[in-house]
C-alpha cells in the first residue's frame, strides 16, 4: 500500500513537472513569434517564465522597447491569472490566440521608464489625433501644455512607476464588468469600471474590433496624489501665480481649449476643474444610460448634452455637483467639407510679337528714345525716335538720306500714336 502511494505521488509530481514545462514552452514558443512578427516595432526580452497552482502565469524582468517611443519599459513582472490551474493547461492555447474568455486578470504590479522619450499622449496625438488627450494637457502654466523630463525632474519625480491590473473576474454571466486600476504614484491613481452586456469586451479582443461594445453602466475614478500642488510650484517659479491664481487661469484657459475643439461645457464643470486644482483630492464619474450605448454610434452624441444623455453624476471629494453640462458641436468636431473650388482651364497666352502698339497719350514721357508711329486728324502719318514730350506738343525726329528732319507735333492734332515694342510693356 505504501508503495502505491510512494508511486502515485512521484507519478503525481511528475505530471505537475511536466505540466509547468508544457506551459512553460507554449509561452516561451508565444513569445518568440510574437518577437519576430513585431521585430521591426519594438525590442522585447526577459528573463523567467514560471506558473503556479493557482493558475497564474508570470513572466518575469521584461524589458520593452518600443522604437517609436524611444524609451525603455522595466516591468518586474507580468501576472495572466485564470479560474484555476486546471483552467490554465486547458485555455492557454486559446489565450494566446486571441480567445480570453477563461482569463480572469492581467496584472504588471511595478513598471519603471525614464523620463527621457516620447509619451503615449504625445504619440498618439501626433500620430493619430490630439482630441481625446486635450482636456488632459497642462493649462495655466504660460505656453507651457506638456512637461519636459527637466521640469519632471524639478517636480521631484525621478521616473515614471507605473503599476497595472485589469479585472476581468467579473465577466461570469451574459453582463460584462472590466476594471482597469492603474498607479501612477506621484502623478495620482485611477480607476475606471465598464459594464457591458453580453460579454462585449471579450468578444470583442478575441474579434479585435470594439466597434460591436454596448456599454450598460461606467464608473471612473481619480485620486490626486500631490502632482496639482507640484505642478503649482512649478508654474509659480515661471509665472510667479499663487495657487489659487493659477487654477483660476487653469480653468479659463482649459474652458477655452474644450469650446475651440467644440466641447462646450458649462460654469459648474469650470468650477469643478478649477477646485481639484486648487485643492486636489479625489473625483468621481458615474454613467449610466437609460439604454445601452453602442460604440459604433457614437456619432450619435453630436449636437447632444452628454450628461442628461447619459444619466451621468459627479463628485468632487465626495459632494455632489450640481448642474454639469457638456455638449457636443458637430460644427467644429466634424466641419463641413470645404466647397470645391471649380478651377477654370489656364488660356495660354499667345506668344510675343514685336511690333507697334498703340499707347495713351499721356505717359508718353517713358518712351522718349524708342520708335514710335503718329497720325494725324488729318490722316497724315508720321514715323521716327521721339525726342521730346512738353504739355502741348512732342519732338519726333527722322533720319532720311539728306539728313535729319524733326517734327515738332501738337497733341491736340494727334489722333493715334504707336510705339515700337520688342518685349511686352
Amino acid at each position: 500500500m505504501v508503495k502505491i502511494t510512494i508511486k502515485a505521488l512521484v507519478l503525481a509530481l511528475l505530471l505537475l513537472l511536466g505540466s509547468k514545462i508544457y506551459v512553460a514552452l507554449m509561452m516561451y514558443q508565444s513569445l518568440s513569434a510574437f518577437k519576430e512578427a513585431h521585430k521591426d516595432r519594438f525590442l522585447l526580452t526577459y528573463e523567467w517564465i514560471s506558473s503556479d497552482l493557482n493558475g497564474t502565469l508570470s513572466i518575469e524582468n521584461i524589458e520593452l522597447t518600443p522604437y517609436v517611443l524611444k524609451r525603455t519599459f522595466f516591468i518586474e513582472r507580468l501576472d495572466i491569472s485564470f479560474d484555476n490551474y486546471l483552467s490554465m493547461l486547458t485555455s492557454l492555447m486559446d489565450v494566446l490566440d486571441g480567445n480570453i474568455d477563461s482569463l480572469e486578470s492581467v496584472t504588471m504590479p511595478a513598471i519603471k521608464t525614464e523620463l527621457k522619450g516620447r509619451n503615449f499622449q504625445q504619440w498618439l496625438a501626433e500620430d493619430y489625433s490630439t482630441f481625446w488627450f486635450r482636456p488632459f494637457g497642462i493649462y495655466g502654466c504660460g505656453s507651457q501644455s506638456n512637461l519636459s523630463a527637466a521640469q519632471y525632474e524639478a517636480m521631484g519625480i525621478k521616473d515614471f512607476r507605473i503599476a497595472l491590473s485589469l479585472d476581468l473576474s467579473g465577466s461570469k454571466s451574459l453582463q460584462d464588468e472590466v476594471s482597469l486600476s492603474v498607479d501612477l504614484h506621484e502623478m495620482g491613481r485611477f480607476q475606471l469600471i465598464v459594464q457591458m452586456a453580453d460579454n462585449g469586451f471579450k468578444r470583442a479582443v478575441s474579434q479585435g474590433d470594439v466597434s460591436g461594445l454596448s456599454i450598460e453602466t461606467l464608473k471612473f475614478n481619480h485620486q490626486e496624489a500631490g502632482f496639482f500642488r507640484r505642478l503649482n510650484v512649478l508654474c509659480n517659479a515661471m509665472e510667479n501665480k499663487d495657487r489659487d491664481v493659477f487654477s483660476l487661469l487653469a480653468a479659463s484657459a482649459w474652458e477655452r481649449a474644450m469650446h475651440q475643439q467644440g466641447l462646450m461645457v458649462n460654469q459648474a464643470l469650470v468650477n469643478v476643474y478649477r477646485e481639484y486644482l486648487r485643492r486636489g483630492g479625489e473625483i468621481t464619474l458615474e454613467l449610466s444610460a437609460d439604454a445601452p450605448f453602442q460604440v459604433s454610434t457614437y456619432k450619435t452624441l453630436l449636437d447632444k448634452e452628454l450628461v442628461d444623455f447619459f444619466n451621468a453624476r459627479l463628485w468632487l471629494n465626495g459632494l455632489s455637483v450640481s448642474n454639469p453640462q457638456v455638449y457636443l458641436d458637430s460644427q467644429i468636431i466634424f466641419p463641413p467639407p470645404p466647397e470645391p473650388v471649380i478651377s477654370t482651364p489656364k488660356v495660354k497666352a499667345p506668344a510675343w510679337v514685336p511690333g507697334y502698339r498703340i499707347i495713351p497719350l499721356d505717359g508718353l514721357e517713358k518712351y522718349i528714345g524708342h520708335k514710335v508711329r503718329v497720325t494725324m486728324h488729318d490722316k497724315k502719318s508720321y514715323e521716327g525716335q521721339l525726342n521730346e514730350v512738353t504739355e502741348y506738343n512732342l519732338d519726333l525726329s527722322q533720319n532720311l538720306p539728306g539728313g535729319r528732319v524733326n517734327y515738332p507735333l501738337m497733341l491736340k492734332d494727334i489722333e493715334t500714336i504707336e510705339v515700337w515694342l520688342n518685349t511686352p510693356p
